[in-house]
């Protein structure tokens, strides 16, 4: 006999109580971090991690601003959701790791809310494209980017490497 899920459930072990971990846990993660160079912000160093992240960002919403230039609301259309959704997990989780990895908050830090508490007005499903609210949307983003870097990153470059690496790493679970 052989169905689908009769040959995916043989073998598996039955898990129970303090045995919710298979054997291979935490495999996929040597496995990632052995097939990138050196340096990369997909796996390791919150340093690493957090420049990467937002110069990723930093373009995205550099494309947006673009887009309102030459008018074209339908790649706005398109795009925004998923550009929003990529801010929110970021800023979400920086707040949930960076933050409390800190001895004090930065300012840009504090000020995080505010455009999460912006980004949370944008529909994702169908947005709606105010031109004027989408560009001050996107100069807010950039600015507090902008700002991280300045006050942020200098902080991540004086933490511990082993305590900069555990938080890279909490950083890439947090975010999924």
């Amino acid at each position: 006999m052989g169905g689908y899920g009769t040959d995916i459930d043989e073998g598996m072990p039955i898990m129970t109580g303090d045995d919710l971990v298979p054997p291979y846990a935490g495999a996929a993660d040597h496995g990632v971090e052995d097939s990138l160079r050196d340096r990369t912000g997909a796996a390791g160093d919150l340093l690493d991690f957090v420049t990467s992240e937002h110069r990723k960002l930093v373009w995205l919403w550099d494309e947006m601003v673009t887009a309102l230039d030459r008018a074209d609301t339908e790649w706005l259309r398109l795009r925004l959701g998923g550009v929003v959704r990529e801010t929110r997990e970021y800023l979400a989780a920086e707040r949930h790791v960076v933050v409390p990895a800190l001895p004090e908050t930065p300012a840009s830090l504090r000020t995080a809310g505010t455009v999460l508490d912006a980004l949370a007005d944008f529909d994702e499903l169908n947005p709606e494209i105010d031109e004027p609210r989408l560009r001050d949307l996107a100069r807010q983003v950039l600015d507090d980017l902008h700002a991280q870097d300045d006050e942020v990153v200098p902080r991540i470059v004086d933490l511990d490497a082993a305590e900069r690496w555990k938080l890279g790493e909490d950083m890439r679970q947090v975010m999924g």
